[in-house]
């Protein structure tokens, strides 16, 4: 016990560092005397609770705010500077984000000449660009600039790219690059394929932006309408996605007469799987990572402490990937929403009472809602300066379909790989026009 808490008090103290140095200049010989204060103070008073843990939560604060910095000191803080004159280089695609507008965003990692990813913007491009791809860039590059008030530069550091280039010159040269990244790519293309002949567009834009997490084929008007009611979320693959999928998985594969441990195993690696086809976004892989923990506890037999687990699966994202506590609105809307509904499900008062008076489990859905929402809502205040008037309306008659939404959504695809009659997709198509009604009816 005495491990596990230094271990969830030293979690707090990196990310508490992280987020200081996010957003404030601490000098480095501050840094310095606190950690060796911090230190002392640890080894002095080990035996004193309260002395040990604060000790703990501040040598752990100065690791962070190191790794803040280390990450930073190149990519956001350092001399880089875009090339002078246009550069020509080659490169191999990475991901390809396709837009309704005719917009094409590709990222393309370089193979020689420059350090960092460059992001390509190409306007009504009809080639088929795809993951692997070997290409000529030529072009002129430029260091990203912030525009009404977005931070674009510190968006796309944290992702590793530098530079963007706007219309260059693509000249696919040679063979593709074939590599597991490059086989996932093409299935996940052959299943948004498979929507769109089963489906209309706007029913299957928001199958593959919920299953596949290609947003960009949603019309501007659906768009609008799925904002104003305050359900970006569901058309984006977030950690509810994650852990309904897996709960999905979970139950049909223990229809298999097998140890409910190797069902655990599988569906984390059908998860895993999933995860990496849809280019492995954070969200995604922050709810991989934390179901897996889960598991992990509850094999081995340790507590399962949700409150810890969530703390551990942050500060390993966060050591990975420093940028992503300031830059990162998807991390922290998550981390606030599944903080909120963790307090009101281990909170013993409220969970006496819902199991008292709750019937069909309407009271603890709507509680869990709620809670998300308003955890949220100081959030999306700040970062939007909108919030949807009617969207706790909203998410109760929305997201309690998304179980069968994601069910729907995998079959049609399916379904359409295989080349079955569209007929077959009527109850999918159901089920997307009525998200697409409500979100158009409360925007």
């Amino acid at each position: 016990m005495l491990w596990a808490n230094i271990c969830s008090t030293g979690c707090i103290g990196v990310l508490l560092g992280v987020f200081l140095a996010s957003f404030f200049n601490i000098h480095s010989v501050a840094i310095a005397l606190l950690f060796c204060a911090a230190s002392f103070g640890c080894l002095l008073f080990w035996n004193n609770e309260k002395i040990r843990y604060g000790s703990i939560v501040l040598v752990a604060s100065c690791a962070g705010i190191v790794l803040y910095y280390h990450a930073t000191v190149s990519i956001l803080e350092g001399d880089i500077a875009a090339p002078q004159d246009p550069v020509s280089f080659y490169g191999h695609i990475e991901d390809v984000d396709r837009r309704s507008n005719g917009r094409v965003f590709l990222r393309v990692e370089p193979q020689d000449t420059l350090q960092y990813p460059v992001r390509i913007t190409t306007y009504n491009d009809t080639r088929a660009f795809a993951v692997g791809d070997k290409v000529q860039v030529q072009g002129v590059l430029e260091v990203p600039q912030s525009f009404n008030g977005f931070d674009y530069r510190g968006y796309l550091a944290k992702e590793g790219i530098a530079f963007v280039a706007a219309s260059p010159t693509i000249v696919e040269v040679g063979d593709r690059k074939k590599n597991v990244a490059t086989v996932l790519f093409d299935i996940r293309m052959e299943m948004a394929r498979g929507l769109e002949k089963m489906l209309p567009p706007d029913n299957a834009a928001l199958y593959k932006a919920m299953l596949l997490g290609q947003r960009g084929d949603i019309s501007r008007t659906k768009q609008d309408a799925i904002r104003g009611a305050g359900l970006s979320h569901i058309v984006a693959i977030s950690g509810l996605h994650i852990a309904l999928l897996f709960g999905i998985v979970f139950i049909v594969l223990s229809l298999v007469p097998v140890h409910r441990t190797v069902v655990g195993a599988v569906a984390v690696l059908c998860i895993a799987f999933y995860i990496m086809m849809i280019g492995a976004p954070a969200s995604a892989v922050r709810a991989g990572l934390m179901i897996g923990a889960l598991l992990l506890a509850s094999t081995v037999g340790r507590p399962n402490v949700p409150y810890r687990v969530l703390l551990l699966v942050a500060t390993i994202m966060v050591c990975f990937n420093p940028l992503i506590v300031r830059y990162d609105i998807g991390f922290q809307l998550s981390f606030a929403a599944v903080a909120a509904i963790l307090f009101v499900v281990g909170s013993r008062t409220l969970s006496s009472a819902l199991r008292t008076y709750d019937l069909f489990n309407i009271r603890s859905f709507l509680l869990v809602t709620v809670a998300a929402y308003l955890a949220t809502f100081p959030l999306v205040l700040l970062h939007f300066d909108d919030v949807a008037e009617w969207g706790i309306i909203a998410n109760i008659l929305v997201v309690p379909l998304i179980p069968a939404l994601l069910v729907a959504g995998i079959i049609v695809a399916l379904l359409g790989v295989i080349g079955a009659p569209a007929l077959l997709a009527a109850p999918a198509f159901s089920l997307s026009w009525y998200v697409l009604e409500i979100a158009q009816w409360l925007s």
